[in-house]
C-alpha cells in the first residue's frame, strides 16, 4: 500500500505529462512478438516515457507483478487465472507450422498433428509454458517425432528451420516477418486446438497512473484491431 501511495504522489505531483518509466515483464520466447509493435506505437505518441523490459518466465514474472517489481506483463499462453492479478486476453493466436522453402511440406495445403510423427521437431526448452502445451498435445495424441532440437529463444528456432534442420510449431505472428521475405513457408496446423493467447497482466491492486493507462490503451488497439 505504501508503494502504490507513494506511484499516485509522483504522479500527482507531475504536470500531467504521460512521461516517467513502464517496467514490461515477458514470459520466455514468442510473448515479445507482438510487443515491439506496441511499444513503438506508444514511443511515438509518448516519447518523454523511459521503458524497461525483464523476461523471464510466468511463475517469476507473476511474483514479479505481486511484488511491485514490474508494472505489468505480457504472456502468450493457455489463459491465466490470479486471483491478486488482472489478466486481460488480448486475442487468440493462430498457430502454423513453419519450414524451410525446399522442405517437402511446402507443397501441403495444411498440416495434421500425425504429420510431425517421424520428423525433426525444433522447439522451446522443457519449462517454457508454449513448450509444456505441444508436449502435452504430442503425448496426448501419442506422436512422437523423429527428434527434438531444444532452444531457448524464438529467433533460434527460425533460423534453424530456415537451414533446413526441422520444422516448428509457432504463432503465426512470431514468423511474420520471415514468411513475407520468403525465408520460411507456412502451414496452417489443423490438428487439434492448441489454444495460445496473447494476455496483459497487472496486480489487481496497483494504481493506474496516467502513464500505465495510455500504455494499456495502446496495446489493446494494437492486438485487437
Amino acid at each position: 500500500m505504501l508503494k502504490i501511495s507513494q506511484e499516485a504522489v509522483v504522479a500527482t505531483s507531475s504536470t500531467g505529462q504521460v512521461d516517467g518509466k513502464i517496467v514490461i515483464g515477458a514470459n520466455e520466447s514468442f510473448s515479445v512478438a507482438r510487443l515491439p509493435h506496441i511499444i513503438k506505437h506508444f514511443r511515438a505518441h509518448y516519447p518523454d516515457v523511459s521503458i524497461s523490459l525483464k523476461f523471464d518466465s510466468v511463475s517469476n514474472v507473476h511474483t514479479q507483478i505481486q511484488n511491485n517489481v514490474i508494472d505489468i506483463a505480457f504472456f502468450l499462453t493457455r489463459k491465466l487465472a490470479w486471483p491478486d492479478v488482472i489478466v486481460e486476453t488480448l486475442l487468440q493466436e493462430t498457430i502454423i507450422v513453419i519450414a524451410s522453402p525446399e522442405h517437402p511440406f511446402r507443397k501441403r495445403e495444411s498440416i495434421g498433428f500425425t504429420d510431425l510423427a517421424g520428423e525433426d521437431l525444433i522447439i522451446t526448452h522443457e519449462g517454457c509454458t508454449y513448450r509444456s502445451l505441444v508436449d502435452s498435445t504430442l503425448d496426448e495424441h501419442k506422436i512422437i517425432p523423429r527428434s527434438l532440437i531444444e532452444v531457448n529463444s524464438a529467433h533460434t528456432i527460425k533460423q534453424l528451420v530456415m537451414n533446413g534442420l526441422g520444422i516448428a510449431l509457432v504463432p503465426q505472428i512470431a514468423a511474420d516477418a520471415e514468411l513475407s521475405q520468403g525465408l520460411l513457408v507456412g502451414l496452417p496446423f489443423v490438428g487439434p486446438e492448441m489454444p495460445v493467447f496473447t494476455q496483459i497482466a497487472y496486480h489487481k491492486d496497483k494504481w493506474i497512473s496516467p502513464t500505465l493507462l495510455s500504455f494499456l490503451k495502446c496495446a489493446r488497439k494494437i492486438c485487437c484491431h
